[in-house]
Parts: C-alpha cells; structure tokens; sequence
C-alpha cells in the first residue's frame, strides 16, 4: 500500500485536481508494480501559506508513507513521476517540490499491507 498526500496552494479546476490524482496513481502502480488500489492519492490545499521563513508560498510537499519498504531506484522513479506531474499540473519548477518518503517501522502500519 502507497499513500501520497500532496499539499499545495488552493487553486481552481476540479478536473485538473481529478486528472492529477488519476495519473499519479497510475504511473506509481505502473512503475511499481503494485495493484492500482494499491496507491492512494489524497491532495490537501492551502490557501493561506503562513509560518514560512521564505516568501514565495508557492511550493509543493509531498508525503509518501509505502506499507513496504521501497529500494532506492523505486524511490528515484517514484520521486521522478511526481516532480514531472506537478510540473504539469503547475509548471511550478523542481525546485519547489519537496518529497518525503517514509515506511513506518515493522508494526507501526495498521491498514492493508498486502496490496
């Protein structure tokens, strides 16, 4: 199981948000060789950004919590597929994404771990 929590500046366009969510999910199942229900894809606005030393409120972060551990060139694909979706759904650059991957320690997931 794969959960990606996205946070990112409130904008407008359901069906943009939609097609984000659908591709992400599909691309990761894909490349990871996981069930499509596998992955899910939760996306959080923020329509103020406070508490920030930097100006520019315009960034994306991004969660991954896997229920398995992910080797590192999994995680490169995985990280890859996320920078190029937010680019197309933003055009925000690179540099602007942050990407956290986590896999909680044996017995601390509670939820599906074989699918």
């Amino acid at each position: 199981m794969l959960h990606i929590i996205i946070h990112f500046p409130r904008c407008t366009g359901h069906t943009r948000k939609k097609q984000l969510l659908t591709s992400i999910g599909s691309r990761a199942s894909l490349k990871l060789d996981m069930e499509e229900k596998a992955v899910q894809v939760i996306l959080y606005e923020s329509e103020f950004r406070s508490d920030t030393v930097q100006e520019d409120r315009d960034f994306f972060f991004i969660e991954v919590t896997s229920s398995r551990p992910l080797d590192g060139e999994k995680k490169q694909q995985l990280v890859e597929i996320l920078k190029d979706e937010v680019f197309n759904f933003s055009g925000i650059c690179n540099d602007c994404v942050t990407i956290v991957i986590r896999t909680p320690e044996e017995g601390s997931y509670f939820g599906t771990r074989n699918a």
